[in-house]
């Protein structure tokens, strides 16, 4: 499993040099995702289902899937209420 946190731009050089080789920071290019918000704890069965409704999403908007899926979480696991968490896919028109 992979980690990313993402920076603006304008704040990329206040970025710390990391002290693991194991880390690293890479600049991507300004791109088009599709995303999907749920609520909720996210679970295998949850991801899925929003993948799938992502999928349906893009496909019938007539949009090219250009990468896997990706998942990302905002929340501290401690949290019980109001969570957020959104599914990922880099489209193109």
């Amino acid at each position: 499993m992979d980690y990313v946190f993402a920076v603006m731009n304008k704040d990329k050089e206040s970025i710390p040099k990391p002290n693991n080789p194991n880390i690293s920071i890479k600049t991507v290019q300004a791109s088009l995702y599709a995303t999907l918000k749920y609520g909720g704890y996210s679970n295998q069965d949850k991801e899925s289902l929003m993948k799938d409704n992502l999928k349906a999403w893009v496909v019938k908007q007539n949009y090219k899937l250009l990468s896997d899926f990706m998942y990302a979480t905002y929340n501290a696991p401690f949290k019980p209420f109001l969570r957020r968490n959104e599914v990922w896919v880099k489209v193109s028109k």
